[in-house]
């Protein structure tokens, strides 16, 4: 009997936590999605992008608290088998994900419920760190310092050529 209610309590807290994560997932997406448009509207507006990123930023840190709040279980730990599998078009699972999963069949399953990198990717990680592990620190510095030269370099060429674009564009009086 005690270990029943212990699961009721888990599912209880699994549950609640749940929950809590998508309503942040929820408003995290909805920034986005602002920051998204105000971006194609108007680049110019500075100010007002750098808020909606800000927002954004505030937002997604808020998620990372939750998810390492003391209350919410490990979700790593938990197991998800699909309910059930099917060839047809899933009205309700489309409009869920937004349209992006019309149909859940055993060739989407793997790639949906994946917990590792596909074995290309994983393969090239590690060649990748591997690689980065046979840099000394000096040399490491030195492709540092490299990039960030070229990274001064192009921004003064987009500041040049903003500012000559600002002058051409300038209505004249």
């Amino acid at each position: 009997p005690d270990s029943g209610a212990n699961m009721q309590t888990a599912e209880k807290q699994m549950e609640a936590s749940l929950t809590a994560i998508a309503s942040r997932v929820d408003s995290l997406k909805e920034s986005l999605t602002s920051l998204l448009s105000k971006l194609e509207r108007d680049q110019s507006n500075w100010p007002a992008l750098l808020e909606s990123f800000a927002t954004l930023s505030g937002q997604v840190n808020m998620l990372l608290r939750q998810l390492k709040h003391d209350k919410t279980p490990p979700l790593q730990n938990s197991v998800i088998l699909p309910v059930a599998l099917s060839q047809q078009r899933d009205e309700e699972l489309e409009r869920m994900t937004e349209g992006r999963i019309p149909v859940f069949h055993h060739e989407v399953v793997p790639d949906y419920l994946r917990t590792k990198l596909d074995l290309d990717l994983e393969r090239r990680e590690q060649e990748l760190e591997a690689e980065a592990a046979k840099l000394s620190p000096e040399m490491a510095q030195e492709q540092v310092a490299s990039l960030n030269d070229k990274a001064r370099q192009m921004l003064e060429l987009i500041s040049e050529y903003r500012d000559n674009w600002d002058e051409r564009s300038r209505p004249v009086s």
